[in-house]
This record gives C-alpha cells, sequence and structure tokens, in this order.
C-alpha cells in the first residue's frame, strides 16, 4: 500500500493513477498487478433513466382519484354536479399544461392549442355555472384565442435559426405590446362599448422603447459584440 506524493491519498496496488487528483502513480518497488480489485468501484448512476410512462400514468391516475372523488361528494351533497366540475376543468388544464409538453408531444404549437382549448373549456364552465354573461364570448374568447396566436408567434420566433437572440427578445417584447393593448380595448369594449386605451399605453410605451434599443444593438455588428463582450466580462 503506498500515498500519493501529491494529495497524499491513500493508494491500492492496482491504482496506475491517483483517483483523487489524477497523478501518475510511480513505484518502482511496487509492481502493478492487474489482478488485484481497485481499492474504489466505479461509479454507476443507477437513475439517470427516467420511466416517462410510469410518470404519466402516476400523475393522472392522482389527478383522476381527485375528480373522482370530488365528483361523489359534489352528488352526496348536491341534487346534481355544481362546483366539482370547477375541479374537473382545472385538472385537466393542469394535465394538458404539465402532462402533454413534457410526455407526450414535444411539438409546441399542438401543445399550445390543446392549451388553448382546455382554457376555453374551464372558462366554459364558470360560465354556465355562473351568471352565463356575455363576457364569454366579446372578452375571454378573443383574448384567450389571441394569447394562443401571441404564443406560437413567440415560439416561432426564438426557434428560429439564423437571428440574434436580442433580435428575437425585441420582436417578442412588441408582440406583447399589441397584445396589451389589444386587452386594454377589448375591455372598454366590453364595459362601455366604445374604443379607447388607457393603462396599455403605459405598459408598452417603455417595452417599445427597450424593444426598438434592443433591434439596434442587434442590428449594428460592432455594437452587438461590444455589449456582449461587457455583458460578459
Amino acid at each position: 500500500m503506498s500515498y500519493c506524493v501529491h494529495c497524499g491519498v491513500k493508494l491500492s496496488d492496482a491504482e496506475k493513477v491517483c483517483p483523487l487528483c489524477g497523478t501518475e502513480v510511480i513505484d518502482v518497488h511496487r509492481p502493478l498487478s492487474c489482478e488485484v480489485n481497485p481499492l474504489f468501484p466505479d461509479y454507476k448512476d443507477t437513475f439517470t433513466i427516467i420511466n416517462k410512462k410510469f410518470m404519466v400514468m402516476s400523475m393522472s391516475i392522482i389527478m383522476a382519484i381527485h375528480v373522482f372523488v370530488t365528483i361523489i361528494v359534489d352528488l352526496l351533497v348536491s341534487p346534481g354536479l355544481s362546483w366539482s366540475l370547477y375541479l374537473l376543468g382545472s385538472i385537466l388544464l393542469a394535465w394538458t399544461l404539465i402532462v402533454i409538453p413534457k410526455n407526450i408531444c414535444k411539438n409546441p404549437y399542438i401543445c399550445i392549442v390543446c392549451d388553448v382549448i382546455m382554457s376555453l373549456f374551464l372558462l366554459l364552465i364558470i360560465n354556465l355555472l355562473g351568471d352565463k354573461g356575455p363576457w364569454l364570448w366579446q372578452l375571454a374568447l378573443p383574448l384567450c384565442l389571441s394569447l394562443g396566436v401571441l404564443a406560437m408567434l413567440v415560439t416561432f420566433i426564438m426557434r428560429r435559426h439564423g437571428r440574434r437572440r436580442l433580435a428575437k427578445y425585441a420582436i417578442s417584447g412588441l408582440l406583447l405590446c399589441f397584445y396589451l393593448v389589444e386587452i386594454d380595448a377589448l375591455v372598454h369594449l366590453f364595459r362601455i362599448n366604445y374604443f379607447a386605451l388607457s393603462w396599455s399605453l403605459y405598459a408598452a410605451a417603455p417595452t417599445v422603447v427597450l424593444s426598438v434599443a434592443l433591434l439596434i444593438v442587434a442590428s449594428v455588428t460592432p455594437l452587438y459584440e461590444w455589449v456582449r463582450r461587457n455583458m460578459f466580462a
């Protein structure tokens, strides 16, 4: 048994290099034997492979149990299904947001479509169990669809190759400004029946200025390289 000349770690007869610091073992009085077992066994990570099917099944079963128990309780205490439908819609939306993009479908556009559909389904449940007012069709539906379109456009921009990341952020910021203006306009149309803008101008103005500045930086190569060098210096 010998020791490392660099860090002092005890070495087995089969070690050719120190397992701690990597220093080569040179001992003329100790011939290396290939038959001696190494002092430190090889590390084997047995948890690197994740069983996605088992995870999906487990999450689905847990969510299904919650929905089933809630529906049974609702039927026992109420003449029909009422408040349990809120949980049903919420669990379905959570399942769509969590399980589908991670384990079932890797296409982001299909995932966004599923998210929009389940969001509208939950809003429909809220509308049917509530006052059944016109807010669903006049306000929630266009905003939800517009948010889905915005998510698709931002996803397309961020996944596109050949464009600098700052430019992608800038274009996404400009698209967000349009969505903020749309929210403000639709809320005014729904409440007072005419087009008007208020808070969206204050929210969109600094975002537009920042997005334009990012576009200028991304389009001027010397300025872009200067910013990148100083940012990561």
